[in-house]
Protein backbone atom coordinates (compact mmCIF):
# COMPACT_ATOMS: atom_id res chain seq x y z
CA UNK A 1 0.00 0.00 0.00
CA UNK A 2 2.58 2.60 -1.11
CA UNK A 3 -0.13 5.17 -1.77
CA UNK A 4 -1.40 5.08 1.81
CA UNK A 5 1.08 7.70 3.05
CA UNK A 6 -0.46 10.21 0.65
CA UNK A 7 -3.87 9.60 2.20
CA UNK A 8 -2.92 9.98 5.87
CA UNK A 9 -3.78 13.67 5.79
CA UNK A 10 -7.42 12.90 5.01
CA UNK A 11 -10.00 10.31 5.95
CA UNK A 12 -9.50 6.87 4.46
CA UNK A 13 -12.53 5.13 2.98
CA UNK A 14 -12.87 1.35 2.65
CA UNK A 15 -15.53 -0.21 0.45
CA UNK A 16 -17.48 -3.35 1.31
CA UNK A 17 -19.07 -5.27 -1.59
CA UNK A 18 -22.64 -6.14 -0.57
CA UNK A 19 -22.38 -9.80 -1.58
CA UNK A 20 -21.05 -13.20 -0.46
CA UNK A 21 -19.65 -12.99 3.10
CA UNK A 22 -20.87 -9.44 3.63
CA UNK A 23 -24.05 -10.91 5.07
CA UNK A 24 -22.09 -12.85 7.66
CA UNK A 25 -19.39 -10.38 8.60
CA UNK A 26 -20.76 -6.88 7.93
CA UNK A 27 -21.14 -6.01 11.64
CA UNK A 28 -17.64 -7.31 12.39
CA UNK A 29 -16.02 -5.37 9.55
CA UNK A 30 -17.98 -2.14 10.04
CA UNK A 31 -17.29 -2.04 13.77
CA UNK A 32 -13.59 -2.79 13.30
CA UNK A 33 -13.07 0.02 10.80
CA UNK A 34 -15.34 2.36 12.74
CA UNK A 35 -13.26 1.91 15.90
CA UNK A 36 -10.20 2.95 13.90
CA UNK A 37 -11.86 6.04 12.47
CA UNK A 38 -12.01 4.65 8.95
CA UNK A 39 -15.05 5.49 6.85
CA UNK A 40 -17.03 2.62 5.33
CA UNK A 41 -18.83 2.67 2.01
CA UNK A 42 -21.07 -0.27 1.04
CA UNK A 43 -22.11 -1.01 -2.50
CA UNK A 44 -25.86 -0.50 -3.08
CA UNK A 45 -28.37 -3.35 -2.80
CA UNK A 46 -28.27 -5.65 -5.81
CA UNK A 47 -30.15 -4.53 -8.90
CA UNK A 48 -30.31 -5.69 -12.51
CA UNK A 49 -27.45 -3.40 -13.57
CA UNK A 50 -25.09 -4.87 -10.94
CA UNK A 51 -26.05 -8.42 -11.92
CA UNK A 52 -25.53 -7.81 -15.64
CA UNK A 53 -22.16 -6.12 -15.08
CA UNK A 54 -20.98 -8.95 -12.82
CA UNK A 55 -22.08 -11.55 -15.35
CA UNK A 56 -20.12 -9.74 -18.07
CA UNK A 57 -16.97 -9.64 -15.90
CA UNK A 58 -17.05 -13.26 -14.72
CA UNK A 59 -16.83 -16.56 -16.59
CA UNK A 60 -20.04 -18.28 -17.73
CA UNK A 61 -19.58 -21.31 -15.46
CA UNK A 62 -19.48 -19.28 -12.23
CA UNK A 63 -22.40 -19.37 -9.82
CA UNK A 64 -24.85 -16.47 -9.71
CA UNK A 65 -23.53 -15.30 -6.33
CA UNK A 66 -19.98 -14.98 -7.70
CA UNK A 67 -21.24 -12.93 -10.64
CA UNK A 68 -23.06 -10.66 -8.20
CA UNK A 69 -19.89 -10.22 -6.16
CA UNK A 70 -17.85 -8.89 -9.06
CA UNK A 71 -20.69 -6.59 -9.98
CA UNK A 72 -20.61 -5.14 -6.47
CA UNK A 73 -16.82 -4.73 -6.57
CA UNK A 74 -17.22 -2.83 -9.82
CA UNK A 75 -19.72 -0.48 -8.15
CA UNK A 76 -17.10 0.50 -5.55
CA UNK A 77 -14.04 0.98 -7.78
CA UNK A 78 -14.36 4.77 -8.05
CA UNK A 79 -16.11 5.33 -4.72
CA UNK A 80 -13.39 4.62 -2.14
CA UNK A 81 -9.67 4.38 -1.45
CA UNK A 82 -9.65 0.63 -0.81
CA UNK A 83 -11.98 -2.34 -1.15
CA UNK A 84 -11.95 -5.15 1.40
CA UNK A 85 -11.79 -8.60 -0.21
CA UNK A 86 -12.09 -11.52 2.23
CA UNK A 87 -10.18 -14.73 1.69
CA UNK A 88 -11.66 -17.39 3.98
CA UNK A 89 -10.09 -20.82 3.58
CA UNK A 90 -11.44 -22.78 6.52
CA UNK A 91 -12.53 -22.78 10.15
CA UNK A 92 -10.50 -25.85 11.06
CA UNK A 93 -10.32 -29.50 9.97
CA UNK A 94 -13.36 -30.64 7.96
CA UNK A 95 -14.68 -27.09 7.92
CA UNK A 96 -13.16 -26.02 4.62
CA UNK A 97 -14.90 -23.31 2.62
CA UNK A 98 -15.88 -23.36 -1.05
CA UNK A 99 -12.94 -22.72 -3.36
CA UNK A 100 -14.63 -19.48 -4.42
CA UNK A 101 -14.00 -18.04 -0.97
CA UNK A 102 -10.44 -19.32 -0.98
CA UNK A 103 -9.58 -17.77 -4.34
CA UNK A 104 -11.76 -14.64 -4.22
CA UNK A 105 -8.91 -12.18 -3.68
CA UNK A 106 -6.91 -13.62 -6.60
CA UNK A 107 -9.98 -13.61 -8.84
CA UNK A 108 -10.72 -9.96 -8.08
CA UNK A 109 -7.11 -8.97 -8.80
CA UNK A 110 -7.25 -10.77 -12.14
CA UNK A 111 -10.60 -9.29 -13.14
CA UNK A 112 -9.55 -5.76 -12.13
CA UNK A 113 -5.74 -5.82 -12.75
CA UNK A 114 -5.47 -2.04 -13.11
CA UNK A 115 -6.81 -1.55 -9.57
CA UNK A 116 -4.60 -4.01 -7.65
CA UNK A 117 -3.45 -1.33 -5.20
CA UNK A 118 -7.07 -0.78 -4.14
CA UNK A 119 -7.68 -4.24 -2.71
CA UNK A 120 -7.18 -5.12 0.95
CA UNK A 121 -7.11 -8.80 1.88
CA UNK A 122 -8.73 -10.18 5.04
CA UNK A 123 -7.08 -13.59 5.12
CA UNK A 124 -8.66 -16.20 7.44
CA UNK A 125 -6.76 -19.48 7.26
CA UNK A 126 -6.48 -20.99 10.80
CA UNK A 127 -4.67 -24.17 9.76
CA UNK A 128 -1.86 -21.96 8.46
CA UNK A 129 -1.74 -19.66 11.47
CA UNK A 130 -4.16 -16.93 10.44
CA UNK A 131 -7.31 -16.82 12.55
CA UNK A 132 -9.74 -13.87 12.62
CA UNK A 133 -7.60 -11.79 14.99
CA UNK A 134 -4.43 -12.37 12.96
CA UNK A 135 -6.31 -11.48 9.78
CA UNK A 136 -7.31 -8.13 11.30
CA UNK A 137 -3.81 -7.48 12.62
CA UNK A 138 -2.35 -8.00 9.13
CA UNK A 139 -5.09 -5.83 7.67
CA UNK A 140 -4.16 -3.13 10.18
CA UNK A 141 -0.51 -3.36 9.13
CA UNK A 142 -1.52 -2.71 5.53
CA UNK A 143 -3.21 0.49 6.74
CA UNK A 144 -0.24 1.46 8.93
CA UNK A 145 -2.18 0.77 12.14
CA UNK A 146 -0.44 -0.73 15.17
CA UNK A 147 -1.17 -4.29 16.23
CA UNK A 148 -2.33 -3.01 19.62
CA UNK A 149 -4.98 -0.76 18.10
CA UNK A 150 -6.07 -3.46 15.66
CA UNK A 151 -6.46 -5.97 18.49
CA UNK A 152 -8.51 -3.51 20.55
CA UNK A 153 -10.75 -2.73 17.57
CA UNK A 154 -11.20 -6.43 16.83
CA UNK A 155 -12.33 -7.21 20.39
CA UNK A 156 -15.02 -4.54 20.22
CA UNK A 157 -16.03 -5.68 16.75
CA UNK A 158 -16.27 -9.32 17.85
CA UNK A 159 -18.42 -8.36 20.82
CA UNK A 160 -20.75 -6.32 18.61
CA UNK A 161 -21.04 -9.13 16.08
CA UNK A 162 -21.75 -11.76 18.76
CA UNK A 163 -24.47 -9.58 20.28
CA UNK A 164 -26.01 -9.05 16.84
CA UNK A 165 -26.21 -12.78 16.10
CA UNK A 166 -27.58 -13.60 19.57
CA UNK A 167 -30.35 -11.06 19.02
CA UNK A 168 -31.08 -12.50 15.59
CA UNK A 169 -31.45 -16.01 17.04
CA UNK A 170 -33.68 -14.63 19.79
CA UNK A 171 -35.93 -12.98 17.20
CA UNK A 172 -36.18 -16.20 15.21
CA UNK A 173 -37.32 -18.13 18.28
CA UNK A 174 -39.92 -15.43 18.89
CA UNK A 175 -41.29 -15.97 15.37
CA UNK A 176 -41.30 -19.73 15.96
CA UNK A 177 -43.60 -19.27 18.97
CA UNK A 178 -46.09 -17.13 17.09
CA UNK A 179 -49.42 -18.53 15.98
CA UNK A 180 -50.27 -19.10 12.35
CA UNK A 181 -48.55 -20.74 9.42
CA UNK A 182 -44.78 -20.86 9.42
CA UNK A 183 -42.29 -21.70 6.68
CA UNK A 184 -38.61 -22.44 7.26
CA UNK A 185 -36.54 -20.97 4.44
CA UNK A 186 -33.12 -22.61 4.16
CA UNK A 187 -30.20 -21.25 2.17
CA UNK A 188 -26.98 -19.25 2.25
CA UNK A 189 -27.37 -15.77 3.73
CA UNK A 190 -25.79 -14.21 0.64
CA UNK A 191 -28.66 -15.65 -1.39
CA UNK A 192 -31.60 -15.24 0.99
CA UNK A 193 -30.71 -11.72 2.13
CA UNK A 194 -29.81 -10.35 -1.28
CA UNK A 195 -32.39 -7.70 -2.22
CA UNK A 196 -32.63 -8.78 -5.86
CA UNK A 197 -32.35 -12.56 -5.52
CA UNK A 198 -33.58 -14.17 -2.32
CA UNK A 199 -35.25 -11.48 -0.26
CA UNK A 200 -38.25 -11.51 -2.58
CA UNK A 201 -39.15 -14.91 -1.16
CA UNK A 202 -39.75 -13.32 2.24
CA UNK A 203 -41.71 -10.46 0.69
CA UNK A 204 -44.00 -12.98 -0.99
CA UNK A 205 -44.50 -15.01 2.18
CA UNK A 206 -45.30 -11.90 4.20
CA UNK A 207 -47.97 -10.91 1.67
CA UNK A 208 -49.48 -14.37 2.18
CA UNK A 209 -49.46 -13.75 5.96
CA UNK A 210 -46.97 -16.57 6.49
CA UNK A 211 -44.29 -16.32 9.17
Amino acid sequence: MQELTKKKSREITVGLPRAFLYYRYDILWKTFFGELGIKIICSPPTNRKILEKGAALDMDESCLSAKLYFGHVNELIDQCDYILIPRVVDFGVRRVMCTRFQSLYDLVENIFPQYKNKFLIWNVDPRHGSDELHAFEKLGEELDISRKLSKKAYRKAKKAADEFWKEKVKNQYAVLKQKGRKVLVVGHSYVLEDAYVGNRIFEYLEKQEIN
